[in-house]
């Protein structure tokens, strides 16, 4: 059970990331015009 919850974990920090990342590209982009 542990061992799931540990996946979880990361795959939540993982989809976080992924999130800020388009954001500040999106930002950028539209810095960018």
């Amino acid at each position: 059970m542990s061992y799931l919850q540990n996946m979880e974990g990361h795959y939540v920090a993982f989809v976080g990331i992924i999130t800020l990342i388009t954001l500040f590209i999106k930002e950028k982009k539209i810095e960018a015009k």
